[in-house]
């Protein structure tokens, strides 16, 4: 029967490096996100989007997403790109 025989480990940790540093890195673009809260009357910028099954999906500033989430059945999703205070 034919065995292997396993490199050092140093030595295999440097190859897999090299390997994954050769690899091209996918393209990922995060369009700039500058949108305002889409309540009335809040002109803070829109950081999470939510969806409302009884309402359309906003896009709201972090103040009113966590008012909105409590209520059975929302769902906030944080945008990216956006600074969150």
């Amino acid at each position: 029967m034919f065995r292997t025989r396993e490199l050092p480990t140093r030595v295999r940790d440097r190859e897999r490096s090299v390997q994954v540093a050769d690899r091209p890195k996918p393209a990922r673009v995060v369009a700039p996100h500058m949108a305002t809260c889409a309540e009335a009357d809040c002109e803070d910028e829109a950081a999470v989007r939510v969806y409302v099954p009884w309402a359309e999906d906003r896009e709201v500033c972090t103040a009113h997403a966590r008012v909105l989430v409590q209520q059975d059945g929302v769902v906030a999703e944080p945008l990216e790109g956006v600074e969150w205070r």
